[in-house]
């Protein structure tokens, strides 16, 4: 007999203003459709941590691969990615990745009680009204993407999922060791 295995694919979405119909937006990214920055140059961005210090994206631009993963503390999945997440970015941390937790939309205060909370150490990115996100097309939470060290987006996932951290991870040590995943989005 065989078998049938089903994938479960969890994410929030982001709430969103009530504003009147723009015909200039752009359509809704749909959970299997990646960004159409993977193979672009990743937005640089200029933000602050949770304590208020300055984040600049672009001293890791075009040098390191990072890893942002945009999460809120309301939203269910992000909390059930964020170990595994985090956990990825402390395996690599020494073999140069570079990992910003991209919290969207909400308070500093919200965030370092969240973090103590649930004993979590790692590097925040204050998102406070979505411009970030909504640079890099993240409609959806939980969403991580990988740059490379070329400074282009190379990997894009919306959602968490069963096998989410191994296959995150095997991308993240694919970049480090130069490879691009973008493939033929990218022009190379």
């Amino acid at each position: 007999m065989g078998a049938c295995v089903a994938i479960a694919l969890s994410s929030c979405e982001r709430p969103q203003p009530k504003v009147r119909s723009n015909p200039k937006a752009r359509p809704q990214q749909s959970a299997n459709q990646p960004t159409s920055l993977v193979g672009q140059p990743a937005p640089a961005f200029v933000t602050v941590d949770p304590d208020g210090g300055t984040i600049d994206l672009n001293k890791h631009l075009g040098k390191d691969v990072i890893m942002l993963d945009f999460w809120a503390t309301w939203c269910g999945p992000c909390i059930m990615a964020m170990p595994e997440v985090a956990g990825i970015a402390k395996e690599f941390k020494d073999r140069g990745l570079v990992f910003y937790a991209v919290n969207v939309g909400e308070d500093p205060d919200t965030v370092k009680e969240f973090l103590a909370k649930n004993k979590f150490d790692i590097p925040v990115a204050m998102d406070f009204d979505g411009k970030i996100q909504d640079a890099f097309m993240a409609n959806g939470l939980p969403h991580t993407v990988l740059i490379g060290k070329d400074g282009r987006v190379q990997v894009d996932h919306l959602g968490y999922w069963k096998g989410f951290a191994s296959e995150l991870s095997a991308q993240v040590e694919e970049l480090l060791a130069g490879k691009n995943l973008a493939g033929e989005s990218s022009g190379e």
